[in-house]
């Protein structure tokens, strides 16, 4: 299914042969086809102005097909270059040629899915953690401002980044002020009761100095990663933290 932004509508791609047309309780076909693939899971998003509509669907999270009359007819694009997650490919609210999908990196057409790049290698979030997209791609969003500027935000296992400009600059948002973590063990200093500990996923191993302070502590990341179980030895002053793989 997909929803155009700020619509009452909702197209239904069903079995990649059927698009169905919901809008505020009524459902209409709008076209029958059998020009896609079959048997395969179906990821549909698109993009409407005024009454030209776009639709992309992605078959068997790899191959992209394109419509531009309502879904009688489909043209292949082409295969990305790796399989897109359940995220499935976003489409820019200002351009219908502008694409985004990802898996654990993030990846940008503007050319309507004929060519694609790679934003950023997951391990370069580590040498500029302000601006490069961590890894695990969740969700593309976007949205406009108050002035009519079209922003997208992108949910990724190292938080939240925005751009305002079509994922040309992807900067951080989530570096303070979120609570972005999930934690796996938090563990206190037997040495220094101040001292407590967390292990997070994906947002790594964390550490405050405020543990006999009241209300909201602000902890900091020390390395990124997924961090699991805790454990101090030899009297409090070992300790000890899981990662994958041991």
């Amino acid at each position: 299914m997909w929803s155009p932004f700020e619509s009452t509508k909702v197209y239904i791609l069903d079995r990649a042969s059927t698009l169905f047309e919901a809008n505020q309780g009524s459902v209409t076909v709008v076209s029958t086809n059998s020009t896609l693939p079959s048997g395969f899971k179906v990821q549909l998003s698109g993009h409407k102005a005024g009454n030209a509509l776009t639709l992309y669907a992605l078959i068997d999270s790899k191959n992209l097909y394109r419509s531009t009359n309502n879904g009688f007819n489909w043209s292949f694009i082409g295969a990305l270059p790796v399989n897109a997650w359940d995220v499935g490919v976003a489409v820019s609210l200002n351009n219908p040629n502008i694409l985004y999908f990802g898996e654990v990196e993030t990846y940008r057409s503007n050319d309507g899915g004929s060519s694609w790049t790679k934003l950023n290698n997951w391990y370069d979030y580590y040498n500029d953690v302000p601006n490069k997209l961590y890894a695990d791609m969740m969700d593309f969003a976007s949205f406009y401002t108050n002035s009519g500027t079209e922003f997208t935000l992108i949910g990724n296992h190292g938080g939240i980044n925005v751009s305002y400009d079509n994922l040309v600059s992807t900067p951080s948002i989530a570096l303070q002020g979120l609570n972005v973590s999930q934690y796996y063990d938090v563990a206190t200093s037997p040495v220094n009761p101040n001292y407590f500990y967390a292990g997070s996923q994906d947002q790594g191993h964390q550490r405050s100095n405020a543990g006999n302070a009241t209300g909201l502590e602000d902890f900091t990341q020390v390395i990124s990663g997924d961090y699991g179980q805790m454990a101090f030895s030899n009297n409090g002053n070992s300790f000890w933290t899981q990662y994958p793989g041991g």
